[in-house]
């Protein structure tokens, strides 16, 4: 499976679980796999198969302009030590999928952001209307 296979697989599943979802919304510089907005909280999901290290480095920008952000890989990766090290240390949270099981489980919930600056969130939102 692809990444991009997936991004479409679990932007179904955040539907599913009553998220108003958003693909590729640029953000700064890049853009973010996928948005989740729900009861006025914006989630920011970055999804790996393989390079965790890059996803966390995202992930940790994206802090700038949603409320929480998390790291998305496949339930088989390897999940190591330094990996749950720097994700707790940024205030990420971790979710593994489990694609044949049709599965989700978030394993580190992700902390308040505390860090958004105005500006960065109403450029992301301008992005969310554009990737609809």
């Amino acid at each position: 499976m692809s990444e991009y296979q997936l991004q479409q697989w679990f932007a179904v599943y955040l539907q599913s679980q009553g998220f108003t979802v958003y693909q590729e919304v640029p953000f700064l510089s890049r853009s973010i796999d996928i948005v989740a907005e729900k009861d006025d909280v914006i989630l920011a999901y970055e999804l790996k198969l393989n390079d965790w290290r890059k996803a966390v480095a995202q992930s940790s920008d994206h802090l700038h302009g949603v409320d929480r952000s998390y790291v998305c890989m496949p339930l088989k990766s390897k999940i190591n030590e330094e990996l749950i090290h720097l994700i707790q240390a940024n205030g990420l949270g971790l979710v593994v999928f489990n694609i044949e099981a049709q599965t989700v489980e978030e394993i580190i919930p992700a902390l308040d952001s505390g860090s958004v600056w105005q500006p960065a969130r109403k450029w992301l939102t301008t992005g969310m209307e554009f990737a609809l």
